[in-house]
C-alpha cells in the first residue's frame, strides 16, 4: 500500500491474474473495505475530541482543486487498479474522504490553506501545520481501516496475512499518531515547526491536484534516505509533504518537511540545483510513484491509458513479499523507486498538459 512505511519489496515480476479474477478480488477486497470502516467507526471528533454521532467526509485534498480538474463533476482516481491499472473515474463528492473528524473542525482547522488566494506567497507556518494535520489524519485513517482489513483477512483464513503484516500496520499506526500530535501541536501554539524545501507558482492550469506525506527511500543520487525495512522500533521514518494544486488561474507546487529533519537535507539540495522543468519532473515522478492520494483531469489522463511506462510507474508497490534472500530490500527498493526515472514518463506539471 503507498503512502505507508513499508516492509515488503516487489522482487521480480509475479504472474497477472486473470481480469474475471481481478474483478473478483476487486469486489471482496471493496466488501472488506466497506466491513473496515463499519468496525472502525469512530465515537469523538479525533481533533477537538468532542463526541460525534455524525462525521464529516472530510476530503484528503482540497475540493476547490478537484472541482478546478474535473470534467462534468468527475476525476480521474488512482486507487482502484485491481480492475484498470490506472484507476477510473469517481466523482467530486467522493473523492479522497475520510472520517475522523466532526464537520465544526472540518470547517475551521483547515480555512487558511483551502483558500486559493493564500498562495499569492509561500505559504506560511499556519498553512503548512494545517497542511500536514489533515495528512497525518488521512494516513491515521487509511491505516486504521487498513489494519481492520488485515484481522478481517486473518478471520477469514487468507496465507496472504500474517504478523508481519499485523507487525508493520501497528508500527504504522504509532508514527503517524506521533507525527499527527506534533502537526496539531504546531497548528494550535502557531509555532514555526515546519521547513520549505521548494515552492513555485505556475502561470498555468495543471492537470491533477495531488497532496500526500511521503516517505522517500532514496535522494536524486541513490542515498538512501528512510530504511523502510527496519524494524527496530527505535529507528524512526521521517516524511516530506509533497502538494501540486490548481488555482484559479494558475497553480502552486510545494514540499516541505519537518524543521531541523537532516534526512532531507541533502535531497532538497540536490532539487534545488536543476533546471525548473526537472525540478518539476523529480516532484512529478514522486507523486506518481509513491501516493494514491493524486486526482487527474478524465481528459489527460485518457490520453495515458495504453502509457506502459506511467502504468509501471503508477502501480510501484513496496508492499510485497519475496522468498530471494540474498537481494537485500532497501537496495533493491531504492532501484525500484529511483528518481533518475523521473523523465521516462510525461510530466505533468509542466505547461504543455495545462488545461
Amino acid at each position: 500500500m503507498k503512502d505507508t512505511n513499508v516492509s515488503f519489496v516487489r522482487l521480480g515480476n509475479t504472474k497477472p491474474l486473470s481480469r474475471e479474477k481481478e474483478i473478483l478480488k476487486h469486489r471482496e477486497k471493496n466488501q472488506f473495505f466497506s466491513q473496515a470502516r463499519k468496525n472502525t467507526k469512530q465515537e469523538f471528533c479525533h481533533y477537538c475530541g468532542d463526541k460525534c454521532t455524525s462525521f464529516c467526509n472530510s476530503h484528503s485534498i482540497p475540493k476547490f482543486a478537484l472541482n478546478k480538474i474535473a470534467d462534468a463533476g468527475m476525476v480521474f482516481s488512482f486507487l482502484e487498479k485491481s480492475v484498470n491499472p490506472l484507476g477510473d473515474k469517481i466523482g467530486v463528492k467522493n473523492t479522497g474522504t475520510f472520517q475522523l473528524i466532526c464537520q465544526r473542525c472540518d470547517n475551521t482547522i483547515f480555512s487558511d490553506y483551502e483558500d486559493p488566494k493564500g498562495y499569492v506567497n509561500t505559504p506560511s507556518n499556519i498553512m503548512l501545520s494545517q497542511i500536514a494535520t489533515k495528512n497525518y489524519l488521512h494516513l491515521l485513517w487509511k491505516t486504521i481501516v487498513v489494519n481492520e482489513v488485515y484481522k478481517l483477512d486473518t478471520k477469514h483464513g487468507y496465507s496472504c496475512v500474517d504478523e508481519v503484516k499485523l507487525f508493520w500496520g501497528k508500527k504504522d499506526l504509532n508514527t503517524y499518531s506521533k507525527e499527527y500530535l506534533f502537526a496539531k501541536h504546531s497548528l494550535v501554539k502557531e509555532n514555526n515547526s515546519y521547513y520549505v524545501c521548494f515552492f513555485e507558482k505556475l502561470n498555468y492550469i495543471i492537470p491533477y491536484a495531488a497532496q500526500a506525506a511521503i516517505t522517500l527511500v532514496g535522494d536524486l543520487e541513490d542515498n538512501l534516505i528512510n530504511d523502510v525495512y527496519k524494524s527496530d522500533p527505535n529507528y524512526e521514518t521521517s516524511h516530506i509533504h509533497i502538494m501540486a494544486l490548481p488555482l484559479e488561474d494558475t497553480s502552486v507546487v510545494l514540499a516541505f518537511i519537518k524543521d531541523g529533519d537532516k534526512k532531507y537535507k541533502t535531497f532538497y539540495k540536490q532539487l534545488r540545483k536543476l533546471p525548473l522543468n526537472e525540478q518539476l519532473a523529480t516532484i512529478n515522478y514522486i507523486l506518481l510513484s509513491n501516493t494514491e492520494n493524486i486526482f487527474m483531469n478524465p481528459t489527460v489522463a485518457q490520453k495515458f491509458m495504453k502509457n506502459d511506462a506511467l502504468l509501471d510507474v503508477c502501480t510501484k508497490s513496496p508492499d510485497c513479499f519475496t522468498d530471494i534472500f540474498t537481494i537485500n530490500p532497501i537496495d533493491q527498493a531504492i532501484k525500484e523507486f529511483s528518481l533518475s526515472q523521473r523523465n521516462s514518463i510525461p510530466n505533468f506539471l509542466n505547461q504543455e498538459f495545462a488545461l
